[in-house]
């Protein structure tokens, strides 16, 4: 909420700013014209803030699915395996796990574009293509370690578990956009920048997991009791592609431009986007293959968290940082 306030506050701070800058400098060059080069090509690399709420959601969906299986798998083998027998005991020996995931929070990007400046009005008509590419992956593997021991007349029979997963997901964005721009100058270098984008763009989502269950005993009859041989392997694949539908958004910033040889400049900008996009999730694909009761509950096709049910809308506005060439003449 906090967010939304600061935003509405800053695009009326820059549409004041942008009135007074039209009014204030228009008349004076209508009366003086500059002297200056009015067409304009430029180019800029950008970084922009990017973090879409809703995809975020899927990858942090995705890390307590796999949070929950590294915490839960022991336990629920244990169980498993001491309702089995009466005078068997399980002991989890290791539980360990190692995962990364890596939330959408920015992306580098690429703009090309052209301008013309009005001298009796002291501003500019800028035009500009961009686009930007963002990836997240996360990746973690468990380990687990579980003791079985019965205790028969002769002797205590014992077996070691040693259960091994990982699981990898990855998410890519594509965005791409075209955007028009009314520059009202307020110095020979400072401008203020306000107008409209059109968006669109692709991207897709990856998610695979796997487990397998190893033994070792010196008892073939005990793990036979057990149908440790039900334990197999497990795996889960999920993929589906993302169609960003086009959709308009604002753009409000402010351009500065240093001279560094006739007719070059290094351009440098800072922008608010402000867009909301629909997201259709096509082509889905889940398959998962599971043996062994413990792990058919984790490896199940109604018990991912993570996987987007319907389309949704995504706020994917930010704040640009842009540095690069501009050619006049």
């Amino acid at each position: 909420m906090l967010l939304k306030s600061a935003n509405k506050t800053f695009l009326a701070i820059i549409f004041t700013l942008i009135i007074v800058g039209l009014v204030s400098t228009g008349p004076v060059l209508a009366e003086e014209p500059a002297e200056e080069n009015n067409l304009s090509l430029f180019f800029q690399p950008y970084f922009t803030t990017f973090s879409p709420d809703e995809i975020n959601d899927v990858i942090q969906d995705t890390e307590d699915w796999a949070d929950d299986m590294e915490s839960d798998l022991s336990a629920d083998l244990v169980n498993e395996f001491e309702n089995q027998e009466d005078e068997l005991s399980a002991s989890t020996v290791y539980d360990e796990d190692v995962l990364r995931a890596d939330e959408f929070e920015n992306a580098w990007g690429l703009s090309l574009g052209a301008s013309y400046f009005w001298p009796q009005y002291s501003s500019s008509l800028e035009v500009k293509g961009e686009g930007f590419t963002a990836s997240s992956d996360m990746d973690g593997e468990i380990e687990v370690g579980i003791e079985l021991e019965r205790e028969t007349d002769d002797n205590t029979e014992s077996i070691d578990i040693d259960v091994m997963g990982k699981s990898e997901n990855e998410i890519d964005v594509d965005l791409r956009g075209v955007s028009a721009t009314v520059n009202p100058h307020l110095t020979d270098n400072l401008s203020l920048l306000a107008g409209v984008g059109y968006y669109w763009g692709e991207g897709d989502m990856y998610h695979y997991s796997e487990a397998e269950l190893d033994y070792r005993t010196a008892d073939d009859d005990f793990a036979e009791d057990l149908n440790l041989d039900d334990y197999d392997r497990a795996e889960i694949e999920y993929n589906s592609d993302l169609n960003f539908a086009g959709s308009a958004g604002l753009k409000l910033g402010a351009d500065y431009n240093y001279s560094l040889a006739d007719n070059v400049e290094l351009k440098v900008s800072g922008v608010f986007r402000q867009l909301e996009m629909d997201v259709e999730v096509n082509n889905r694909s889940l398959e998962a293959d599971a043996d062994g009761e413990v792990f058919e509950r984790y490896f199940d096709l109604d018990g991912l968290g993570f996987e987007p049910e319907d389309d949704f809308t995504d706020d994917l506005g930010g704040f640009e940082v842009a540095a690069g060439i501009n050619f006049s003449w």
